[in-house]
């Protein structure tokens, strides 16, 4: 994918939601997926699990998210380094 296309959807993310076991759909796991919904100015999507993460260089949490359809596809995450 050309990098100015995914530039083009990336944003920084506005609201991050934990989301309950229940409703990943995980029900009488264990232990809990790191299930997350996050919002940005280009839509609200479901970060599975095992989702690719990346370093943001900047400390913050930024997502690419495209239109897709009737809702959103992620493409891209970066998260903030472990401190």
């Amino acid at each position: 994918m050309h990098f100015e296309f995914k530039h083009r959807f990336r944003a920084p993310v506005d609201k991050v939601e934990i989301m309950p076991v229940q409703s990943a759909g995980i029900m009488g796991s264990s232990s809990p997926p790191d299930t997350m919904m996050i919002t940005t100015k280009h839509g609200t999507v479901i970060v599975p699990a095992n989702f690719p993460r990346r370093e943001s260089q900047d400390n913050r949490m930024h997502a690419c998210i495209r239109p897709s359809g009737n809702g959103a596809r992620l493409i891209c995450l970066f998260m903030p380094p472990p401190s």
